[in-house]
């Protein structure tokens, strides 16, 4: 998973670089660049934009990796948000440090009054440009992201489990609870523990944590990869046998 983590930030990252340099390219082609001095007077901007984004995409990769190579999921839909998104962080960033300087500067709390003057005069900037980079760099980085990370078919969903006793049937039980866990589906997992709970070596019972397990997973089909529902099928098509023998 940390390789592939990291082939998503890259792929991420190289996008968001070429970003940037057609959005310089773009000022320069229209003589919008800022003055030397201007850039100076700034600089603590042009540092902390490339670190804080360097941060946010690497904490939203393995997300965009998760969602993109096991679940069906729109890759345009993501790279335009992470985009939007991008350039959010980028602004949020650019308040933020003239705030801290401002405050810096005139030994006065002045980040939340920066933050407001800039939500009022360069939100509309950001969130335009934005979408322009996430409607038209979108549709590139989301080739990208289907061309480099490839779907998850894990062999596993190939392979029907074998159960010689109950024992069996639990381990693959509690595989199913780690692959969920994987994937932070904290409410399903839970759902699925509490009808665990009702299984006591009665017939009642089993029937109990049938319907239980039953209507959480055709509740939650579409949050769960073609491999965790195979494995939550696997688990019900055997309970629903060993019923029909009792």
């Amino acid at each position: 998973m940390t390789q592939d983590r990291k082939l998503t930030f890259r792929i991420l990252s190289r996008h968001l670089f070429i970003g940037a340099l057609v959005t310089v390219f773009i000022f320069w082609i229209i003589d919008e660049i800022p003055n030397r001095g201007y850039l100076l007077a700034r600089l603590h901007i042009w540092v902390t934009i490339p670190i804080v984004i360097t941060l946010a995409t690497w904490i939203t990769s393995k997300l965009i990796y998760s969602q993109l190579t096991t679940q069906s999921t729109n890759r345009f839909l993501v790279a335009f948000g992470f985009i939007c998104f991008s350039w959010t962080i980028a602004f949020l960033a650019t308040a933020i440090s003239e705030g801290v300087l401002e405050t810096i500067i005139n030994k006065r709390f002045e980040i939340f009054e920066t933050l407001e003057g800039y939500v009022i005069y360069r939100l509309w900037f950001y969130w335009g440009v934005a979408i322009i980079h996430g409607l038209t760099g979108g549709i590139f980085l989301a080739i990208d992201l289907k061309n480099n990370l490839k779907v998850e078919r894990r062999q596993a969903t190939k392979m029907r489990p074998v159960l010689m006793n109950w024992e069996d049937y639990w381990k693959i039980f509690d595989q199913l609870i780690n692959l969920l866990e994987a994937n932070n589906l904290a409410s399903i997992i839970s759902e699925f523990k509490d009808s665990q709970k009702y299984v006591n070596g009665l017939t009642d019972g089993w029937y109990d944590f049938k319907f239980a397990f039953e209507k959480t997973l055709t509740a939650n089909r579409h949050n769960l990869t073609e491999e965790q529902m195979f494995i939550a099928d696997f688990l019900l098509e055997e309970v629903n046998k060993s019923l029909a023998n009792r």
